[in-house]
């Protein structure tokens, strides 16, 4: 007889993949108006402001709607646990703020740990003991983005969806960071990781959405577990370099360099600032 176990783990994994390729396909669509809204200093200092000034209803707004309405939620376990409905969550928080509120949850075990968010370890909380995995945080449907994954130095990596909306929010505070620095005028060249590597993808696309066209990728390899996902993230990586090219400033493609080939970087900066 064939064990359920593994019918399961293919059953998840044939969701994952579908959920890439909807995914990818709802990213190749959203691209081009990513990149036309491009972001100015003055806009993402503004952002933020308006972030700070409407944080407790768009913190309320989030966990009605991602938690206590998505009964999987590890998180609606845990206030549950705790004791801790909506309506007991939103009069904490008018009442003692956010920052109060969140140590008060926090206290009861209202909290995920980096391990236990990555499934590494279980989440107990007294007599509540439950796994999590990277789909339990993902958002309802498949929202434009595309797959990164961990480095799996200590264990196995773990694959998450990054949306393009998560990355819009992260331009704000690269605009202020650049600005801060005065470093909008400077040259820009990235030393990160391909795809399945999350940060130098979405360092580029930060700097292309706020019309700075970075002038150079040394990226390294990363090792996936098939060719069909190498596949899946060279087919990705080419079609946002491709879109960045046609509707951003521009955008780099990757020049795959070795660990021990870093000399590279060293020439091309040589050769920048002679120019």
């Amino acid at each position: 007889m064939t064990s359920g176990k593994p019918l399961n783990a293919n059953f998840s994994q044939l969701k994952w993949d579908l959920k890439k390729a909807r995914g990818t396909l709802a990213l190749v669509c959203s691209l081009p108006g990513f990149f036309r809204r491009r972001v100015t200093p003055q806009r993402a200092e503004q952002e933020i402001k308006n972030g700070l000034a409407t944080r407790e209803e768009r913190f309320l707004e989030v966990i009605r709607t991602r938690v206590y309405e998505s009964p999987g939620s590890p998180y609606l376990k845990l206030l549950k646990h705790a004791g801790c409905e909506y309506s007991d969550l939103r009069t904490h928080v008018q009442k003692n703020g956010l920052e109060k509120t969140l140590e008060r949850l926090a206290t009861e075990g209202v909290y995920l740990t980096s391990d236990e968010f990555k499934g590494k370890r279980e989440v107990v909380r007294g007599r509540l003991s439950f796994k999590t995995s990277p789909a339990d945080f993902d958002l309802r449907g498949s929202p434009p983005g595309f797959v990164t994954q961990s480095s799996g130095t200590s264990n196995c990596p773990v694959q998450t969806l990054n949306s393009i909306d998560w990355i819009e929010l992260r331009t704000f505070f690269l605009g202020v960071a650049l600005k801060a620095h005065d470093l909008f005028s400077s040259s820009h060249a990235v030393y990160e990781a391909v795809l399945p590597g999350a940060g130098g993808m979405t360092l580029l696309l930060g700097l292309a959405q706020l019309g700075v066209a970075a002038d150079g990728w040394f990226a390294r390899k990363i090792p996936v577990n098939s060719w069909l996902e190498r596949c899946y993230f060279d087919l990705t990586t080419y079609l946002i370099v491709l879109s960045g090219k046609t509707f951003g400033p521009g955008f780099p493609r990757p020049k795959l360099i070795g660990i021990d080939d870093t000399d590279r970087i060293v020439r091309w900066l040589e050769k920048r600032r002679q120019e």
